[in-house]
């Protein structure tokens, strides 16, 4: 192989990376085909948005239900003045000195 092919073909090989480079840079940047999922869900007393961008509809859907299990959860049981939890603490503590707290509440109590 002479001097000239050498250069012929690292020349070659340069193009074709750069090219396949750019192809994927190209291809990176293309907007997610899926048009973004929108919710909203009522949780303590705020409307609460969701968007979620990227997935199948079914898929944004079983995760806005699971949003909104966890936020439902979360306002009854920490919401002082209702049936949950915390609640519960609160009316224990204003007949006696001491309350029965679950495991999940202990972190953040004491």
């Amino acid at each position: 192989m002479r001097m000239g092919d050498s250069m012929v073909l690292r020349r070659r090989r340069v193009m074709t990376l750069a090219m396949l480079l750019i192809g994927g840079l190209l291809v990176a940047c293309q907007p997610d085909r899926l048009p973004p999922f929108r919710a909203q869900i009522l949780a303590m007393g705020t409307l609460v948005e969701l968007t979620i961008v990227g997935t199948e509809v079914s898929d944004a859907e079983a995760a806005t239900a699971a949003v909104d299990q966890a936020l439902q959860t979360f306002g009854r049981d920490w919401w002082a003045w209702g049936d949950g939890a915390l609640a519960r603490v609160n009316r224990q503590l204003a007949h006696s000195s001491c309350a029965a707290i679950s495991p999940e509440m202990s972190p953040v109590l004491i």
